[in-house]
């Protein structure tokens, strides 16, 4: 039996040992969705405490900042390495994702609606766990990342933000490099929830369609947390700037490490039904939002650019070859 683990004592533990200071911390148990708090917290304490006791990350601890900013980071300080996630990133998900459920009733996305009656959540409620999930696992890729760093130098404290800071052009292509790794490693840990879940379905509910439906509900949710990150949401595409590679170039890479793990399971898998129903749900969910929609003109770029994006995919490939901090050349090649 799983230990569970008390918010509170974490938190007092990293005001105490100067790891945060003492206001940073969302005191959670008061708000109307305190229940998604309390789980998030408890899976991600749970999976840090106890699963991850190889990646020489010890102490790990997990807690919410308190701050509307669609945001998360990583960070070690104090010999502690955190996850932090926003009180604004899980307030907008779940508003933007479970709220939004009933769309899948419309005739555009009617053949999502059957996975209503045969998911143990409804739809949009999967795709919120799925992008916090997502923002979990990035994280964790951090802190694996900040471990391996931190073994050949000596390093007080390191942080990572994953709202983009595109205000200035301060590009560093290590940064890109390293947020393509915790993408990667995101990726491939996130894929076993979804076919997990289908895999419990009843036997006449696992079919190939239904498959590659659950898994695009997945990336659909991920491009769509990517989307709230940008503050400049009409950016073009670009390679070498800023601190965090383009959604799009981020979405094709990540796409294609998901399908890939997938694949080994399912190897009938087509990606290109899955990708196309990817921009048909964050199409329809932008579109019927309140949220600028953008998805649109994104994917029309991404046809137009998809030359650039995977010689720039490349060049990452290229340039993370043998580097011994990444979780791609650690823990993965270990698996």
């Amino acid at each position: 039996m799983m230990a569970t683990y008390d918010y509170y004592d974490i938190v007092g533990e990293l005001i105490s040992n100067k790891v945060i200071p003492k206001g940073d911390e969302f005191d959670f148990e008061m708000s109307p969705t305190s229940l998604n708090y309390s789980r998030y917290f408890q899976f991600c304490q749970e999976n840090l405490s106890e699963r991850c006791n190889d990646y020489n990350i010890q102490p790990a601890k997990f807690y919410f900042r308190e701050s509307f900013e669609v945001n998360a980071r990583a960070g070690f300080k104090n010999k502690y390495y955190v996850i932090a996630v926003n009180k604004g990133t899980i307030h907008t998900l779940y508003d933007f994702f479970y709220n939004q459920n009933n769309i899948f009733e419309e005739s555009e996305l009617a053949d999502f609606n059957q996975l209503n009656a045969i998911l143990d959540v409804p739809v949009g409620y999967f795709m919120y766990q799925s992008a916090t999930l997502f923002t979990y696992y990035h994280e964790l890729g951090h802190l694996i990342q900040f471990s391996n760093i931190i073994h050949n130098e000596v390093i007080p404290e390191l942080w990572l933000n994953e709202q983009y800071d595109n205000s200035v052009d301060n590009f560093d292509f290590t940064k890109h490099i390293y947020e393509f790794d915790a993408d990667v490693h995101a990726a491939n840990s996130v894929c076993f929830h979804p076919i997990d879940l289908w895999s419990n379905l009843d036997d006449e509910y696992k079919t190939l369609g239904n498959l590659e439906k659950i898994l695009s509900l997945t990336l659909a949710s991920v491009f769509s947390y990517f989307m709230f990150l940008m503050k400049n949401k009409n950016e073009e595409i670009y390679y070498n700037k800023y601190t965090h590679p383009h959604p799009l170039i981020r979405i094709t890479y990540i796409l294609t490490a998901f399908i890939d793990v997938a694949k080994i399971y399912y190897p009938t898998i087509s990606q290109q039904n899955v990708i196309n129903d990817v921009f048909k749900v964050t199409t329809i969910l932008f579109k019927k939002s309140k949220v600028e929609n953008i998805i649109i003109e994104y994917q029309d770029k991404l046809f137009k650019e998809y030359q650039n994006i995977t010689d720039y995919i490349s060049l990452i490939l290229e340039k993370i070859k043998d580097d011994p901090t990444l979780v791609v050349n650690t823990v993965h090649k270990k698996q």
